[in-house]
């Protein structure tokens, strides 16, 4: 070592060429941005702020920041996406809602009283070990890792005597029921709309909450809450089985004056809710301002997701009536199109497997003819026909570079994703041009009693059955072959791993040693 070099130079982030410092902070998320920035004025004039997004939703705080960063005149210029939080908080559970969490009578009358260790309601105190619940079923054996351990420490704080969390529940009750009773969210939403001139995606959602200590989205309202506090996860909207209103949802008519949205995305995250189909039905302002939105030149993204009742006692009339077709045909400068449906909630086996007066051609809904810029194309969750679904992908322009199929179920009782995927083989997409080729995604049910958000995504094996010749991914009608896919949870980015036995993720350091329950019978 040279003894001519002092032991500390004294070199700090400040002497390093900005080029470089932008370079390492690049990736850094905005709360580590927001420290280093207080380390040292150097910083703070350097660093800059990276806000793509703002949230909003019927809570004083995000309405707050909101304003706040609308009336910045540096923030307000890179943000593209206002994310639209309409997950209300439960005041009261209907039944309907309790059943959510599978709490049916007679259970049901005893939620509704005091709770004998304190002031608070039975169904809060149970909906919130309900919670408690769900995070050990979906960590199951996996081993502990950081997310886990951080999460844990959570747990042990949410342990506490439930009056607090009561208390500050009530609080944020109070908060929501004062903004909904003044239209105090809509105001900034309308103002936004002018405030953000790089601006072109808003989303709607009732999944921001996610599932506890794992938020789908990081609000200011969810990042005030206290440490390990434990309450109610809310969803709003109607789902299958629940008459309730849609909630707080942004009005069309929002949308419908001047403005530079050109995306529009319902998000549920699979939860099995979504709006209501019956926009389409009845002529209405609602639908017609719907079609305002889609008409505007250059609106170029669409992603529905509907809740379907009893539409298939009625005859499908929201599908079949030609309104949706219509509608989605005014969108000519669309080049991402998603639909969503809740239809496997409610459909029997019996009916799937063999109804074929269920199918809705696919073509009667989607004008693809219409579409000439078109890239992507995504169906979840819908009643499809083998036969028809490729026919439809046959019919897709040119210009389509994506298509994603997930969660489907099959109408006919003979043909199912093998047979749907060998008639998409056959398609021809192989002759295209390499850089023409549509990239195929599909995504199954991990298992009959996985929690929502759980699947397995395949797109490499896919791939590789399409347009080089390889294995079929499938091993039956509907699972793929072990080694096939990635196994995700949508409420949960950290844990992806590969669809393998449990073997392979003991191997892997991804669970704990597996041992078959069934194993000493």
């Amino acid at each position: 070592m040279d003894s001519s070099l002092p032991d500390n130079t004294g070199l700090t982030l400040s002497h390093l060429p900005i080029e470089l410092l932008l370079m390492i902070t690049f990736d850094l998320p905005n709360k580590d941005i927001k420290s280093l920035r207080l380390t040292s004025r150097f910083l703070g004039n350097i660093l800059r702020l990276c806000l793509e997004r703002v949230f909003l939703s019927a809570n004083p705080l995000n309405i707050r920041v909101f304003r706040a960063i609308a009336d910045h005149d540096t923030l307000r210029q890179g943000v593209n996406e206002i994310i639209w939080d309409d997950a209300l908080l439960v005041e009261t559970p209907s039944e309907e809602y309790l059943k959510l969490w599978e709490i049916r009578p007679p259970l049901t009358l005893r939620m509704f009283e005091k709770d004998p260790e304190g002031d608070w309601p039975v169904w809060f105190a149970t909906l919130c070990q309900r919670n408690l619940r769900e995070l050990c079923y979906r960590k199951d054996i996996d081993t502990d890792r950081p997310h886990h351990i951080a999460r844990a420490l959570q747990v042990v704080a949410a342990q506490g005597w439930p009056g607090a969390f009561w208390t500050y529940y009530q609080t944020l009750l109070k908060q929501q029921n004062t903004v909904l009773e003044s239209d105090a969210d809509m105001h900034p939403f309308i103002y936004g709309l002018k405030r953000f001139p790089a601006l072109k995606i808003v989303t709607v959602t009732p999944a921001a909450h996610g599932c506890l200590f794992t938020p789908l989205y990081d609000t200011p309202m969810i990042r005030a809450f206290p440490y390990g506090f434990n309450y109610p996860i809310p969803r709003g909207w109607p789902t299958a089985n629940n008459e309730a209103p849609l909630g707080n949802l942004p009005r069309w008519n929002s949308l419908t004056d001047p403005h530079p949205v050109t995306e529009f995305i319902v998000n549920v995250n699979q939860l099995d809710t979504g709006l209501s189909c019956r926009i389409f039905e009845e002529p209405d302002q609602e639908y017609r301002d719907l079609v305002s939105i889609l008409k505007r030149p250059g609106f170029s993204r669409l992603d529905l997701a509907l809740v379907i009742d009893e539409q298939a006692d009625l005859g499908w009339p929201s599908f079949r009536n030609g309104k949706i077709r219509r509608a989605l045909a005014k969108a000519t400068d669309l080049e991402h199109i998603s639909l969503r449906t809740n239809v496997r909630e409610i459909l029997g086996e019996d009916d799937v497997d063999e109804d074929i007066e269920h199918l809705i051609p696919l073509q009667t809904i989607f004008p693809v003819e219409c579409w000439p810029k078109l890239k992507h194309f995504e169906l979840s969750g819908f009643l499809v026909e083998k036969e028809d679904m490729v026919s439809f992908l046959a019919a897709l322009p040119d210009t389509t570079l994506s298509v994603k199929l997930s969660f489907q179920e099959f109408l006919g009782g003979d043909d199912y994703w093998p047979e749907l995927l060998t008639g998409i083989h056959e398609l021809g997409w192989r002759d295209r041009d390499v850089g023409s080729r549509p990239k195929l995604v599909i995504a199954v049910d991990r298992g009959s009693s996985s929690p929502t958000g759980w699947g397995v995504w395949a797109e490499d094996e896919v791939h590789k059955f399409l347009y080089e010749d390889g294995p079929m991914p499938f091993r039956n009608q509907w699972v793929f072959h072990l080694g096939v896919g990635v196994e995700r949870d949508t409420f949960e980015p950290e844990y992806e791993r590969p669809y393998v036995e449990n073997s392979v993720l003991e191997r892997l350091g991804i669970i704990t040693k597996y041992t078959d329950p069934d194993a000493s019978i």
